[in-house]
């Protein structure tokens, strides 16, 4: 019986052990690219659809993400409108865990009289399953797209 409890105490501790354990930290230093279509508007109200590529990287412990994008025009290069080159453009998210392998991503907003965070925009919803991360790009209340990202090494 004595070995039954002590069993159970080990079991106990495992568990407490694992609860303590800031949630997204299994992620905290991870990066995950993908690529997708993506629909831009110029200044004359055209259309263009090109290529974007999405570097998230997470750090702090899987409490921040970094994003880096991308886009590909027809001709290969970055380029947008006018412009012969866009360049690549960084974004910086906070992450919030829901559980240990779903999360969001937002945009805090500052407040404008204490410089408070007051509120945040959730851009983009994510699920981790193994080597693989579903990101879904937010708008509003509805997701306007899913994009595919697979674990760097």
């Amino acid at each position: 019986m004595k070995t039954f409890y002590q069993i159970i105490v080990v079991a106990l501790a495992g568990l407490l052990t694992m609860a303590c354990t800031d949630v997204g930290s299994a992620y905290g230093d991870s990066s995950w690219y993908g690529e997708y279509d993506a629909r831009y508007v110029d200044g004359e109200f055209s259309v263009y659809t090109v290529m974007t590529s999405i570097l998230l990287t997470f750090s702090e412990d899987g409490q921040e993400c970094r994003a880096l994008y991308g886009s590909k025009g027809i001709d290969g290069m970055m380029c947008y409108d006018n412009y012969d080159y866009l360049g690549a453009s960084q974004s910086k998210y906070v992450v919030l865990w829901s559980s240990w392998n779903s999360f969001t991503l937002s945009i805090p907003l500052v407040g404008q009289l204490d410089g408070s965070m007051e509120q945040a925009i959730v851009v983009y919803a994510g699920k981790i399953t193994g080597r693989k991360m579903k990101l879904d790009l937010l708008s509003c209340d509805r997701v306007e797209q899913t994009i595919e990202l697979k674990k760097t090494d």
